[in-house]
Formats: C-alpha cells, structure tokens, sequence
C-alpha cells in the first residue's frame, strides 16, 4: 500500500543546521542526463528519459551537493499521464533520495520545505506517495508539513498513479 501525503503552498522558514544550496537541474532529452558525481546507469538514464517525455520536459530534479558529492536528489514533476488526479498547478515530489551518510541530519525536509517554496504559486498543492513500510522518509515528509491525504496504487500495466481513497 502506499500513502498519498499532501501540502499546500506555505511560505515555511526552511531550517538545516549547515550550509546546504539547493539547486535545479533540467535533464535534456538528447543531451545530458546525468548530474555531476552520480553513477550513470541504465535505470537511471531511463527514468529520467521517460519523466521528461511524459511532462514535455518539464520535470526538474532538485539536488544538493556538498563539494563533488551529491547530498540529495528529488524529482518535481507536474501534472501530467502518470498523476491524473493532480489539478493543473499542482506537483508530485518524488521519487527522492538522500545519500546514506548525510541521512538522519534533516536534509530530507529541508529540500522538500525548499521545494513547495519556490515552485508554483499561490494555489498550488503537492503530493508525494511513499510505500508504507518506509517509515523514514514518512518521518521526514510529515517534518516538512505534510499530512496524510489518502491511498494510491499504481496500475501495473501503465505504472500510473491513481486515488483510491481519502483519508
């Protein structure tokens, strides 16, 4: 089962004991797909292939790094096939991912406080589904004010998302 969180847009004052950046990275569909300090794999290439084919190119992956190592990674994806039940000024976060080492120092909210910041305007609302035995990144998302919106599946055909109740 996974759980569907939402938020809407809050000017959140983003709290992180350190200096940490976060930036925007586009990935080109002919051009580079890749960020600076990650392993380039096969899944890796056709996830972010196939997110900027359904958005049009408009999904942008969020990212933190600390020197040439990389901190953080989360996707922002708009509306688009794969999450209809999103209105059109809204987005889904995910999939997200912080690097072992810097796990547990609150990067995770951080970002994801810093996202629903600066991406959208007034009337916006974000999603992120997450699997229900995770129990970190459930921890980190409802630090970032997230609250549990309902249920998601995913078809297995088409790998889209779609609501199958509220809470």
């Amino acid at each position: 089962m996974r759980y569907l969180y939402k938020k809407t847009k809050k000017n959140d004052e983003s709290e992180f004991s350190g200096e940490l950046i976060v930036e925007v990275f586009t990935p080109k569909i002919l051009g580079k797909l890749t960020l600076k300090g990650e392993k380039k794999s096969f899944k890796l290439l056709a996830v972010r292939f196939w997110f900027q084919i359904i958005t049009h190119g408009k999904a942008k992956i969020y990212y933190i790094r600390q020197g040439e190592n990389l901190v953080h990674t989360s996707y922002v994806v708009p509306k688009c096939y794969k999450f209809s039940f999103l209105n059109t000024n809204d987005y889904e976060i995910g999939p997200c991912f912080t690097y072992p080492e810097y796990r547990g120092k609150g990067v995770y909210p951080f970002v994801l406080k810093k996202i629903c910041n600066s991406v959208g305007c007034d009337d916006t609302t974000f999603y992120m589904s997450v699997n229900e035995s995770n129990i970190s990144s459930i921890k980190g998302i409802e630090k970032a004010g997230f609250i549990k919106y309902g249920i998601v599946n995913v078809s297995k055909i088409t790998k889209r998302y779609y609501l199958e109740k509220t809470l």
